[in-house]
């Protein structure tokens, strides 16, 4: 069988999956650690210190092993909210100091993560990084630098340094099987390309306007550099989006001739693209990938996860299928506009999460097909459990 947890980092990533396999060969994937600090009803708490390593010590003592081996660990792009815990853990690990001593009583001697150097190889880093994004790099470089003195691999099954789909695509590590969805090869081409007179000239986004409906999908480099995998073991199938945009993750799972133009990839489990910003989750991809869970990393910081996510997946209720919407919190307030605008549904202003699936239950199939999951306030994660299919 195999868990998911997605731990509470506020408005950040972080997931934790463990596949139990025949005869004790048990796995352990740690993906993303949250922000350095994160805001939640009960209160501001640094993700790593007060939710994950409470969590992974809890799993080492369980083992009575002396350490906790994490088979995997993933960053999948250098935005904070995603590589401040990850940074963390291998500072501890390389000897730098540790928030807390439980630290050292971890194992995770491998690592993927693209850094922005990586990226960017031949590029004066220095001229091309504005100062928006400085912090965010320096984190990457120093999570390269940690990793790498803690004797931890960094991206030895990619080709070329980088973990991309369009190299060698499958990773496996029995009873799990792991395939790159994206970036891909070119991708990460065009990224570099452009990824100067991004950070030099483009303004940044509005992350906390009103809800665009996709006028316009994620451009944003760190983004769409984000790495996105489909897991799979015992029959089942977990997708893990990251911040990427859903198209070019559709576009992954076609390349890989996973899934067909005109069908419906279904998963057990997805991680909803970049917290449910309706930049990143376009129509056309949940039209053609599913889930039976779908689950939103968020707090309602830059007003994610977007009304208008939140009104398309639910709205697959009214074809009869039944399914899961899960929040890594148990409410939130919705954050305003740089205008003062809260999100709309149907005209009307929504200041809560539980405002916004109260709004939701009023459209065709939703109360009657979906179920709505949350965090138990308190909880370091909310669960998954899912026991063999084949």
């Amino acid at each position: 069988m195999f868990t998911v947890e997605a731990i509470d980092a506020g408005h950040g990533d972080c997931f934790l999956i463990r596949f139990i396999g025949n005869g004790g060969a048990n796995r352990t994937i740690l993906i993303d650690g949250g922000p350095d600090k994160a805001e939640a009803r009960e209160g501001n708490h640094m993700p790593y210190r007060d939710r994950l390593l409470p969590r992974l010590m809890q799993l080492r003592a369980a083992s009575s092993a002396p350490k906790l081996k994490l088979d995997l660990v993933v960053c999948t792009h250098i935005d904070a909210d995603h590589i401040d815990g990850i940074r963390l853990l291998y500072q501890c690990l390389s000897g730098n100091g540790c928030i807390s001593a439980d630290g050292a009583s971890i194992e995770a001697p491998r690592l993927w993560f693209n850094s922005f150097a990586r990226i960017m190889d031949g590029v004066d880093i220095a001229a091309a990084v504005r100062d928006a994004k400085a912090a965010s790099v320096a984190d990457g470089e120093n999570l390269t630098t940690f990793a790498l003195q803690a004797g931890a691999s960094i991206n030895d099954f990619a080709e070329g340094s980088l973990v991309a789909q369009g190299h060698k695509d499958t990773l496996r590590l029995k009873p799990a099987t792991i395939r790159v969805l994206s970036p891909g090869v070119k991708q990460l081409t065009r990224l570099k390309e452009h990824w100067v007179d991004t950070m030099r000239d483009e303004p940044q986004a509005d992350t906390s306007a009103v809800s665009r409906r996709w006028a316009a999908a994620d451009n944003s480099v760190a983004n769409l550099s984000s790495i996105a995998m489909l897991i799979e073991g015992g029959g089942r199938k977990l997708l893990m989006c990251g911040d990427q945009r859903g198209d070019f993750i559709l576009e992954g799972l076609r390349d890989l001739a996973l899934s067909k133009d005109k069908e419906i990839f279904h998963v057990d489990l997805m991680t909803v693209p970049h917290h449910g910003s309706d930049a990143n989750n376009l129509p056309k991809f949940h039209q053609a990938v599913t889930a039976d869970t779908y689950i939103f990393s968020a707090n309602g910081k830059h007003q994610n996860p977007d009304i208008a996510t939140l009104q398309l997946i639910a709205s697959q209720a009214a074809t009869g299928r039944k399914f899961t919407m899960a929040f890594t919190q148990p409410d939130f307030d919705y954050t305003k506009s740089n205008k003062g605008d809260l999100p709309k549904f149907a005209g009307t202003d929504i200041r809560t999460l539980q405002e916004a699936i109260a709004a939701l239950k009023t459209l065709p199939g939703v109360a009657d097909n979906v179920t709505f999951r949350f965090r138990d306030e308190g909880a370091n994660a909310i669960e998954f459990a899912f026991a063999p299919n084949s």
